[in-house]
């Protein structure tokens, strides 16, 4: 059975925009209690950004030259992202109507709602948080994720803000 929740948000000249997120029910026909999920990720907690925020907070009061900044990204259809291996699709297959005939579907990319898109998902964004935290000073970057939205803490001058934000955002997207 195949999901669709509509959300509509305004955006930033007001207008209603409608976004649609398919979603895969694999509680219907039971392939999400057949599915074994034997591992579990820790993600962080609120604390945990907060400790890390005042830690670079403590450098910028010490310095007057540098300031912080703080952002959050988005991964738009993180689960998307991750592509399904050819002999492991048969597994991620659903049913739906359209126009009165049935049709089968068979999905190529993690489908929200399967048992491990988000065990897949948190594994490779940790990974690159975690080469991207590595290129940068640890005195000078903070980096949290918190399933498809990492939070980054900045400290450092102006110039050095930028150019640690294009690094993150160039990482990001590749």
């Amino acid at each position: 059975k195949i999901g669709l929740i509509v959300k509509v948000k305004q955006d930033e000249a007001g207008n209603p925009v409608e976004k649609a997120r398919m979603i895969l029910d694999t509680k219907e026909n039971a392939v999400g209690a057949l599915s074994g999920k034997h591992q579990r990720v820790i993600l962080p907690r609120l604390l945990d950004a907060v400790l890390r925020l005042l830690y670079l907070m403590s450098i910028a009061v010490l310095d007057p030259a540098k300031s912080i900044t703080a952002f959050v990204l988005d991964f738009t259809q993180a689960f998307w992202e991750i592509p399904i291996a050819p002999e492991e699709r048969k597994f991620f297959c659903a049913t739906a109507k359209f126009r009165g005939k049935r049709h089968y579907l068979a999905f190529l990319r993690a489908a929200q709602g399967s048992k491990l898109a988000q065990l897949h998902w948190c594994r490779l964004i940790a990974v690159v948080c975690c080469l991207t935290q590595s290129l940068l000073p640890p005195d000078a970057a903070s980096l949290l994720c918190y399933v498809d939205d990492p939070l980054a803490g900045i400290v450092g001058s102006d110039d050095e803000i930028n150019c640690y934000v294009a690094m993150i955002i160039l990482t990001w997207e590749a």
